[in-house]
């Protein structure tokens, strides 16, 4: 123990005694009480002071004190020091720790932590592997990293985030979110998530719907968010903004459209053309090249090989190629080439100018002009023109009166209407209208001067008088004629007779004619005789017709046919050995509109109109015979060796072969009774499809359907070997459920209860109610108020927003209320925050500390304690000091040699190693006593009047200073 504080007890007695006398040989010792003492020892180091009872201090070589009543006191000693300064500032610093307190904000800093404390509104403690920061009484973050990385964030009244190794979730009056390494989920009204790793569902109720599949074909998007919606896949794309907007993308193919109603249209093509089109802009893009579209009035076109067309419809137009280009405004109409060599220009309808290498051409509404070095034509209206250098040809017409045409050849002049001459080499006409006409034609010459004609040859001549006489002859044939009563004609080998109502020619043997109302020609490889309506009889070498009305008969190479026209008939093949393959109405027979008949080999085919029917019979493809009836377009039947087949649209349908058999009723617009079997003969899976209105079904081996319109829906489905079930789901009404063999289960009853299993985890929500169960996991939330979940042993409960509570398997605890408690126990460890309270536990150091700011202080630990509680109360212990002071009625300082106890006025001082004692009523009267020196003494007002005993002496001490 120091010096001073073993000093202490007796320094204290003497300065409140007003002069009690210790160690009054002391040169180092100043002594004024009540006002002021010192006194110190240089040899041992140490040294004690007082002023006006306000201010004390002591120090010895390791260690000192000071006190400022009632506001600061500091002290050290080797391995700490403490300072405080009340209300304001607190600080204590050890070998293992530094605390402080500057107003509202604490800190205390260690070797294992650092904590800061901020009264009443925030708190933050670090530690290795921990963390915590506390905004009071809204936000709360608390953070580990070992053994496993885990964190708590808490913001009132918004959410909590809690994450927990490889897990993350969020707990929210909005919602809430789960995240581990398979699966993200999350509700956050009224947006709904969950990502598995090949899957993604996203709900944004009611308008957005998102859903990710992972296929064995490819990965699967679907997307809706109304009225937008889009289906997507690893190659291709479908999407809408329904109605107005339509889009597909296939990128193995390379085509795309896009449709937006009715303003565009735009679409990329495999053979990479593209097209683009709205009412103001539209581009086009060919397989070879060629672009071409419009933006409002203007259009553009662009050719692979540089060519060029633009234009402003329908003002301007413009079209470029590589050796020439073209230009139009309005009627105005430029095309050039490149050279030069080739123009045009028109001005329509006013004019227009062409030039070429050697040709220029004018023209205009009432004249033209063409001229090129081999000839020039043109027309001033009426006058046309024209001259050919080369050949000599002229033309030349003056409209209507004049015109003449002269070549080399020949000349023709034309003055309308009487007069008309044409020369040519072998040819001469001459036309004086009405009077006369001549026409020569080589040897050949015909006349005529009206009412005689003429004509001659040098094979005959002929002439006529007034049109009815004819006389003519030539190279053995003569005619003579007076129309229209008789004609006589003779020539080689033949003749010819005419008379009204008669008429017979000869020609060697053949012959033709006509008597009455029959007819016949016996000539060349087409021969006919007529005697309408009865007798008609055509031949030609390849096929025959001869028919008495109604009755007739028909010959081909193929075929024979007898019949009554137009109602029956009857027709037979002709032998196939003479003559080709065997016709389609061979073996037939008709009696129309009632039957058609053909017979078949083997078999038959019968059409019977008046029932719109056909009956077969024959054989199949495969060689194998079968029977068939059609009637009224809506009866089938058909049978053969191995199937029947038996149709009444759309009242039933049945049919049976060796791959399948079923039955419907109606067949349109869906059957309402149906059962139907496929894969009977085993080549294939065995299906079975079945309704009977409202219900339907189908069935395989390995799977179930079940549908009762428009309620119910249950599928099952099996493992290959049809023992096992591998899944089952079931809709009905708003209520649906599916189960999977690996344990996989949802229940959903829309839209008021979700449950969610597999052989891991079970999810319910009955909002606002959800729950979640899994190994290690168990989550109960009452959405948005409370929330609980337990997972590997830790568990979490939170009420929004008044109160969070945080266990785990260790023993820890944390717990949060409003309007600002907080509590945190872990490991022997704990704190605790209300408020303007602050406490904290740690039960393997035996540390704590309690604050309620600004008034109580409270710092403990194994060897040390400190206490204060402003103004009043002081309490400082160590191993070596107890110091308790309620200012300013009661002061105790005790430490293992000695005490001091003042109650004012009352005092006493008592030193156990020497065994001295003072007591006393300051200022009036003090007692000391020393059992060991077996001495005593008694004062009054310190030094007025006192007696001393030491062994048998004894002294009398009168006005301070007189001694006996």
């Amino acid at each position: 123990m120091s010096r001073a504080k073993r000093l202490l007890p007796g320094i204290l007695a003497a300065v409140i005694g007003l002069g009690a006398e210790l160690r009054a040989a002391d040169p180092g010792a100043v002594r004024a009480p009540p006002f002021f003492w010192h006194e110190s020892d240089p040899e041992a180091g140490t040294s004690f002071s007082m002023a006006l009872l306000l201010y004390w201090s002591g120090a010895e070589r390791d260690s000192r004190f000071r006190i400022v009543a009632p506001l600061y006191y500091d002290a050290s000693e080797p391995g700490e020091a403490v300072r405080v300064l009340f209300p304001l500032h607190f600080q204590r610093k050890s070998a293992e720790a530094e605390s402080g307190l500057w107003g509202p904000y604490f800190s205390r800093t260690s070797l294992r932590a650092r904590t800061s404390l901020l009264f009443p509104v925030y708190f933050r403690r670090e530690t290795g592997a921990d963390s915590a920061r506390v905004l009071f009484p809204l936000y709360w973050k608390f953070a580990s990293r070992s053994p496993d990385p885990r964190s708590l964030e808490v913001f009132l009244p918004f959410y909590v985030r809690v994450a927990d190794g490889k897990t993350r979730s969020l707990y929210s009056w909005l919602g809430g979110s789960f995240r581990d390494e398979k699966v993200s989920q999350g509700l956050i009204v009224p947006y709904f998530w969950r990502k598995a790793g090949d899957s993604a569902t996203e709900v944004g109720f009611p308008l957005y719907w998102r859903f990710k599949r992972q296929r064995a074909a490819g990965p699967l998007d679907v997307q809706v968010a109304v009225p937008w919606f889009r289906v997507r896949t690893a190659s291709s794309s479908l999407r809408s903004f329904f109605p107005v907007y339509w889009g597909r993308t296939d990128a193995a193919r390379g085509a795309r459209w896009d449709i937006l109603f009715p303003l565009a249209f735009g679409a990329e093509r495999p053979d990479g053309s593209r097209s683009l089109i709205t009412p103001l802009y539209s581009r086009f893009r060919d397989p070879d090249g060629r672009t071409y579209g419009h933006a409002g009035l203007f259009t553009f076109s662009r050719e692979p090989w540089g060519g060029k067309s633009e234009s402003i419809l329908p003002f301007v137009s413009y079209r470029e190629e590589p050796d020439s280009f073209r230009f139009r405004f309005l009627t105005f109409i430029a095309r050039r080439d490149r050279g030069g060599a080739h123009s045009d220009t028109i001005l329509w309808p006013l004019a227009r100018f062409k030039r070429d290498a050697d040709r220029r051409q004018v023209l205009t509404p009432v004249a033209y002009w063409d001229r090129d070095p081999e000839m020039s034509r043109g027309f001033l209206f009426p006058y046309f023109w024209l001259r050919s250098r080369s050949t000599g040809e002229r033309k030349s017409v003056a409209f209507p009166v004049y015109w003449n045409f002269q070549d080399g050849e020949g000349r023709t002049t034309v003055v309308p209407p009487l007069l008309a001459f044409h020369s040519r080499p072998g040819y001469d006409l001459a036309l004086a209208a009405p009077f006369y006409f001549r026409r020569r034609k080589g040897d050949d010459t015909f006349t005529l001067i009206p009412p005689f004609l003429s004509r001659e040859n040098p094979r005959g001549r002929w002439w006529s008088v007034l049109g009815l006489y004819w006389n003519s002859g030539r190279e053995g044939r003569t005619s003579v004629a007076l129309l229209p009563l008789f004609r006589k004609s003779r020539f080689p080998d033949g003749s010819s007779l005419f008379l009204p109502g008669f008429y017979y020619l000869r020609e060697g043997k053949e012959t033709q004619g006509w008597a009455g109302p029959y007819l016949w020609d016996h000539r060349g490889e087409t021969r006919y005789e007529i005697f309408p309506p009865l007798l008609w009889r055509f031949r030609r070498p390849a096929w025959e017709i001869r028919s008495i009305f109604p009755a007739y008969s028909f010959r081909s190479a193929r075929i024979r046919e007898k019949g009554f026209f137009p109602l029956w008939a009857r027709t037979e093949p002709v032998d196939p050995s003479t003559g080709p393959g065997k016709h389609f109405l061979a073996d037939s027979s008709r009696f129309l509109p009632f039957y058609f008949y053909r017979k078949l080999d083997p078999g038959y085919d019968l059409w019977v109109p008046p029932l719109l029917g056909r009956f077969e019979s024959g054989k199949d493809a495969r060689g194998l015979p079968f029977k068939r009836r059609r009637t009224l377009l809506v009866s089938y039947w058909e049978r053969t060796p191995t199937s029947v087949v038996n149709r009444l649209d759309p009242l039933f349908s049945y049919r049976r072969n060796p791959r399948e058999m079923g039955f419907a009723a109606p067949t349109a617009p869906l059957p309402l009774w149906r059962y139907e079997v496929k894969g009977l003969d085993g080549a294939d899976e065995r299906v079975v499809l079945g309704s009977f209105f409202p219900y339907f079904w189908k069935e395989t081996k390995t799977a179930r359907k079940d549908f009762v319109l428009p309620l119910f829906y249950r599928s099952t489905e099996r493992s290959e070997d049809a023992k096992t079930i591998a899944s089952r789901k079931t809709w009905f009404l708003n209520a649906y459920a599916s189960r999977k063999a690996s344990g996989e289960r949802v229940s959903v009853f829309f839209p008021v209860y979700w449950k969610f299993a597999d052989a891991r985890r079970t999810r319910v929500l009955l909002p606002p109610f959800w729950s979640e169960d899994g190994p290690g996991l168990k989550r109960r939330v009452a959405f948005p108020l409370w929330w609980r979940s337990v997972e590997d042993g830790r568990s979490r409960t939170a009420f929004f927003p008044l109160f969070y509570a945080e266990e785990d398997g260790s023993g820890g605890r944390k717990v949060l209320a409003l309007p600002g408690i907080w509590r945190s126990a872990r490991d022997g460890r704990s704190e605790t925050a209300a408020g303007i309270y602050f406490s904290r536990r740690d039960e393997k150091s035996g540390e704590s500390s309690d604050f309620v700011f600004p008034l109580f202080w409270r710092s403990v630990n194994r060897e040390r304690s400190l206490a204060a509680f402003f103004p009043l109360f002081f309490r400082r212990h160590t191993d070596r000091l107890d110091l308790r002071i309620f200012f300013p009625l009661f002061w105790k300082f005790s430490t293992k040699e000695s005490s001091v106890l003042v109650l004012p006025p009352y005092f006493r001082s008592e030193s156990k190693s020497t065994g001295e004692t003072v007591s006393g009523f300051a200022p009036l009267w003090t007692r000391s006593r020393n059992l060991e020196k077996d001495a005593s003494g008694f004062q009054v007002l310190g030094g007025l009047f006192g007696i001393e005993r030491e062994g048998q002496a004894r002294r009398v001490t009168l006005l301070y200073i007189f001694k006996i």
